[in-house]
């Protein structure tokens, strides 16, 4: 028998099976993500500069073991030039709000919620932008010291580092197709319960009404009754 050619050839489709770690894992990491930007929020926004320079002596300890000739007071004064660029309060304010997102988007993506993608995304592209904004104001002011001044630099480049993997991290299970259906499965799952419940409430309203049509008839039908019964005795 020949066969048809006209009739393409089925390739089989093979199913994905959803693979939950994916998410999980990525959750899990942005989690500790958001850790390490809560810590550095909180010594931005509560440990900011200090005018005594008594409290550098540590710093100017460090750097002159380094062969830098540099005194606690210069140190201050500098901390206390970043201070009136709103350095501290400005980084402060980006990572808190890029640790709740993370945080969030953690969460959600440990839910399978497909949300977390974009939340824990947004989450890493604030930490990327704190990163820039760092090394921004930091070449507005002249550091006394190289160390000092590529010590704060390696700060900001640690944030672009780090901003950077949690911006991408999120994308990873929608880039493998096991994370990616995992939570496309979570997404069907939770429309057919929205829509179950949705159809559950439909059905409960209009039996309410079909015994409320049925109810307003038996109080009609005995309201007639009862006017059939009166004229009898009046007759």
């Amino acid at each position: 028998m020949d066969l048809d050619d006209s009739q393409p050839l089925q390739v089989p489709v093979i199913p994905i099976k959803p693979n939950d770690t994916i998410p999980l894992v990525v959750g899990v990491l942005l989690i500790i993500g958001s850790l390490w930007f809560a810590f550095s929020a909180y010594s931005n926004l509560f440990g900011a500069a200090s005018s005594d320079p008594a409290d550098y002596e540590e710093f100017e300890a460090q750097l002159t073991a380094t062969g830098e000739d540099v005194s606690a007071e210069e140190i201050a004064a500098y901390f206390q030039a970043l201070e009136s660029k709103n350095y501290f309060l400005t980084l402060g304010i980006i990572e808190s709000i890029s640790t709740l997102l993370l945080l969030i988007g953690g969460i959600l993506l440990i839910k399978k919620e497909k949300n977390g993608v974009l939340v824990g995304g947004a989450g890493g592209a604030l930490a990327l932008i704190d990163g820039f904004v760092g090394f921004l104001i930091l070449s507005t002011v002249e550091a006394p010291s190289e160390w000092l001044s590529i010590s704060l630099q390696f700060v900001s480049g640690l944030a672009i580092f780090c901003g950077l993997l949690c911006m991408l991290l999120p994308m990873l299970p929608m880039m493998l197709a096991a994370g990616r259906a995992s939570l496309e499965q979570n997404s069907v799952a939770k429309e057919a319960m929205i829509n179950a419940e949705l159809q559950q409430r439909l059905v409960y309203i209009k039996t309410g009404d079909n015994q409320a049509e049925n109810d307003s008839g038996l109080e009609h039908s005995a309201k007639s009754r009862t006017a059939t019964d009166l004229d009898d005795e009046s007759e």
